[in-house]
C-alpha cells in the first residue's frame, strides 16, 4: 500500500525467535538477519536465540558447557538475547541426554522429542516469557523446543504471534508437538507452496492464515567483492559441504564435462581433495567474495536435494546467472526449467553432466537464462518487494486477531 493515505507502520516492538542467527552461516540465519535489518528502520527489534556464534552446537552440549555471548547487538542495532542455561536450568536439560542414545532414540523418535520437551519448558519458560513481556508481536522461526516455548508464551500474553519454520519434512521439523505448536499461531508465512501442501496434509483441519512468502534477498552491488582471478567459464558452488548439498554429485559430474571449464567451491565445510587444477576450493568466503564470486561466474550450480527454500538461487538470479539444479520441491518454485536454468531429476548425475555442457558450451543461452533470472529477481525476491508482504502479514494479523482468516498466495 503506497500513497498519502498508507496507514503508518502501527508496530513499535517486535520480536524475532530463532534457533541460531547471525554471525553463523546459513540459509536461516541470513533470512532472519535480513527481516531484522530491514525492521529496525520502522521499530524496535529483538533477537531470541540459543546461538549466535562462533560455532553451531547441539541444545544439550550448549547446556553442559555453555558460552558467554560475544554479540549483544547485531549490525543493524538490534538486541541479540542468547539463551544460556544458568546452573539451574542445566541440570534440569540433562534428561536431553537421551536423545544421544540413537537405540533408544530409535523406538520413537518424534514421540522422544516431544517427550523431553517437558525439560526444555521447565528450564526455560518462565524467562521467555518475561523476555516477551514489552512485544506488540512474535515473528518465530525456530523449528525445535524455542519454537513451542514460543507458542505457549504468546498465548498465555496474548500476544500474536507468526510461525516460519523452515521444517524438512520427514527428517526434522514436524514432529506432532511441533506441528500442532505452528498451527495455533496467528498466521503461517512459509517459504514455498510446497511447505504448504506438506503442512495442510498433515495439519488439514489449521485454521490460521498461511501465505507463501520468500526470502528477501538484498540486492548487492558487484563493487563489494573483489573479481576472482579465475579462467572462464566457470561454475560456482555456493553452500555449506553437507551431504544433501550434492558436492559429491557435482564433482563426479563436472570430471565428465566435454568443454574445457572450470570449478570452483566456496562456503564452509570439509576441504575439496583433487589433483584436477580446474577444480579450485575458495574455502569459507565473506559477503563481499561471495558477491564477488556470484558477479563473476558464468553459472551456478548447487544440486542440493533438501532445502527448505534455497536462497542461493535467488542470489544467482540477482547477479543475472543461470542455475543448475535439481528437479526437487522447492528448488523448483525458485528456478524455472527451462526459463532461467536447467534442473534435472534427482540422481540422475549423467543429466546434470549434460545440463552443465549445455550451458557451458552456449554462452547466448546463458545470457538469455541469466537476464530471465534477474527479471524473476526483480518481481518475486527483491527485498523492498518481499518486506512489504511481510509487514502486511503482521500489520493484517494485528487487525485480525482472534478472526477467521482467509487463505493467500504471495509467491506466484
Amino acid at each position: 500500500m503506497t500513497g498519502s493515505n498508507a496507514p503508518s507502520f502501527s508496530i513499535k516492538t517486535i520480536c524475532l525467535i530463532t534457533d541460531s542467527y547471525w554471525p553463523l552461516v546459513g540459509g536461516v540465519e541470513q533470512w532472519v538477519h535480513s527481516i531484522g535489518a530491514n525492521l529496525s528502520i520502522k521499530c524496535k527489534v529483538s533477537v531470541i536465540t540459543h546461538t549466535c556464534g562462533p560455532q553451531r552446537g547441539s541444545l544439550f552440549l550448549k547446556s553442559l558447557f555453555p558460552e558467554k555471548p560475544l554479540i549483544k547487538f547485531d549490525d543493524s542495532g538490534n538486541r541479540i538475547i542468547t539463551l544460556i542455561p544458568t546452573f539451574k536450568e542445566r541440570i534440569l536439560l540433562f534428561p536431553l541426554v537421551l536423545w544421544y542414545f540413537p537405540f533408544v532414540r530409535k523406538i520413537n523418535p518424534k514421540g522422544l522429542f516431544d517427550f523431553l520437551f517437558i525439560f526444555y519448558k521447565i528450564a526455560f519458560s518462565r524467562r521467555l516469557d518475561a523476555l516477551l513481556k514489552d512485544a506488540n508481536i512474535v515473528h518465530c522461526f525456530s523449528t525445535g523446543y524455542l519454537g513451542v516455548l514460543a507458542t505457549q508464551a504468546c498465548l498465555r500474553r496474548s500476544i500474536p504471534i507468526i510461525h516460519s519454520p523452515p521444517v524438512h519434512f520427514d527428517k526434522w521439523g514436524d514432529t506432532p508437538l511441533l506441528l500442532k505448536s505452528f498451527a495455533r499461531a496467528d498466521a503461517i508465512m512459509c517459504l514455498s507452496q510446497a511447505f504448504k501442501n506438506e503442512f495442510l496434509k498433515r495439519m488439514p483441519l489449521a485454521s490460521c492464515e498461511i501465505t507463501v512468502n520468500p526470502a528477501p534477498v538484498k540486492t548487492a552491488s558487484a563493487a563489494q567483492g573483489p573479481a576472482p582471478d579465475i579462467r572462464h567459464p566457470f561454475v560456482l558452488f555456493l553452500g555449506r559441504r553437507e551431504g544433501h548439498k550434492g558436492v559429491n554429485m557435482l564433482l563426479s559430474a563436472f570430471e565428465k564435462v566435454s568443454c574445457q571449464a572450470w570449478i570452483v567451491f566456496a562456503g564452509p565445510g570439509a576441504p575439496i581433495t583433487s589433483v584436477n587444477r580446474s577444480i579450485i576450493d575458495a574455502g569459507t568466503v565473506d559477503e563481499a567474495t561471495k558477491h564477488g564470486l556470484l558477479e563473476s561466474c558464468d553459472l551456478l550450480c548447487v544440486p542440493s536435494h533438501d532445502e527448505s527454500f534455497g536462497i542461493v538461487y535467488a542470489e544467482a538470479m540477482m547477479h543475472g546467472k543461470p542455475v543448475v539444479a535439481l528437479d526437487v520441491a522447492p528448488v523448483n518454485e525458485v528456478v524455472i526449467n527451462n526459463e532461467t536454468g536447467l534442473l534435472v531429476p534427482a540422481g540422475r548425475e549423467d543429466l546434470l553432466t549434460d545440463a552443465l555442457n549445455t550451458l557451458l558450451a552456449n554462452p547466448e543461452k546463458r545470457r538469455k537464462m541469466g537476464s530471465n533470472g534477474y527479471k524473476r529477481y526483480c518481481e518475486v525476491f527483491e527485498e523492498s518487494i518481499v518486506m512489504k508482504r511481510t509487514t502486511d502479514l503482521y500489520e493484517r494479523v494485528l487487525q485480525n486477531r482472534n478472526v477467521p482468516l482467509f487463505e493467500k498466495e504471495y509467491f506466484f
